[in-house]
C-alpha cells in the first residue's frame, strides 16, 4: 500500500532491499556500541567505587583524598550521589565484592553524616546534609532527636529565605518538601517560594530559561552548574 506522504514516482524502501540492509547494519552498529559503552562504564564505576571505599575512614566518613581526615561536606556530597543512584534504580558495580562493600559503606556513611549534623552548622554544610539525607529516609529512618534537629534548622532557614542565593533557595525548597509532610506550614511556604523562583526566570526562544543572578556570573563554574540543576 502506498504511503500517503510519499512523492509521485518515489520508490519505497521495501522495493530497495539494499537500503533495508544498510539500516539493519547501522542499527546493529549502534547496539554494539551501546553494549561496549555499558561494559566500559561498569568497569569505570567499579574502579571509582573502590577508590571511594578506600577513602572511607573507620568513623564512616570519607576524606577528600586517601589517608586524609573525614570531611563532612564531601561525605554529604557522596551520600547524595549514592542516593540519586538509589532513587533512579541505577545499578551499582557488581565486579568483585563491590555489591557487598556497598551494603556496608552506605550505612556507615549515613551514621557518620547523622553524627556530624548540628543545627548550629553553617548554612552550606547543613543544607547539603539535609539534601543528601533526604534520599535515605525510608531505608534509614530518622531518630526522634535527629528529627527535632532538622525541624529546628528548617524553621531557622525559613525565617529569611530571601537572604539566600537562588541556588540555596532551591536546595531549601527541595529538602523541605522531602522532609516535611504536606500539611506542615513550611511545606506550603516551600511551594510558594518555588513559584517565586519560577516567576523570576527569564524566558526566550534563543536562550531558553535562565536566572539573571546566575547568568550574570563572570564564569559558570561547576558549582554554578550544580545550582542550575538544583533549580531545575
Amino acid at each position: 500500500e502506498k504511503n500517503a506522504d510519499s512523492l509521485p514516482g518515489e520508490l519505497h524502501e521495501e522495493t530497495m532491499p539494499w537500503l533495508q540492509l544498510n539500516k539493519r547494519h547501522l542499527l546493529q552498529q549502534k547496539q554494539l556500541l551501546k553494549l561496549f559503552d555499558t561494559l566500559e562504564v561498569k568497569e569505570k564505576m567499579g574502579k571509582y567505587f573502590d577508590q571511594l571505599v578506600e577513602m572511607q575512614n573507620p568513623d564512616g566518613g570519607i576524606s577528600w583524598f586517601e589517608g586524609g581526615k573525614s570531611d563532612p561536606y564531601i561525605s554529604y556530597y557522596i551520600l547524595a550521589g549514592f542516593g540519586k543512584m538509589e532513587r533512579e534504580n541505577l545499578p551499582f558495580p557488581e565486579n568483585g565484592n563491590s555489591s557487598y562493600r556497598y551494603s556496608t559503606v552506605v550505612p556507615k556513611l549515613v551514621d557518620y553524616c547523622d553524627q556530624q549534623f548540628s543545627p548550629q552548622s553553617g548554612d552550606f554544610n547543613a543544607l547539603h546534609y539535609l539534601y543528601g539525607r533526604s534520599f535515605w529516609i525510608k531505608k534509614f529512618p530518622l531518630s526522634q532527636s535527629l528529627r527535632s534537629k532538622i525541624d529546628s534548622i528548617l524553621n531557622a532557614y525559613w525565617q529569611h529565605p530571601q537572604r539566600a542565593s537562588i541556588g540555596r533557595q532551591a536546595l531549601l525548597i527541595t529538602v523541605t518538601m522531602r522532609l516535611l509532610p504536606a500539611e506542615n506550614p513550611l511545606h506550603r511556604r516551600a511551594i510558594e517560594q518555588l513559584e517565586s523562583i519560577r516567576q523570576a526566570a527569564i524566558r526566550d526562544q534563543a536562550n531558553g530559561i535562565r536566572w539573571k543572578e546566575i547568568a550574570d556570573a563572570d564564569e559558570l563554574d561547576m558549582r554554578s552548574e550544580e545550582w542550575v540543576v538544583r533549580i531545575a
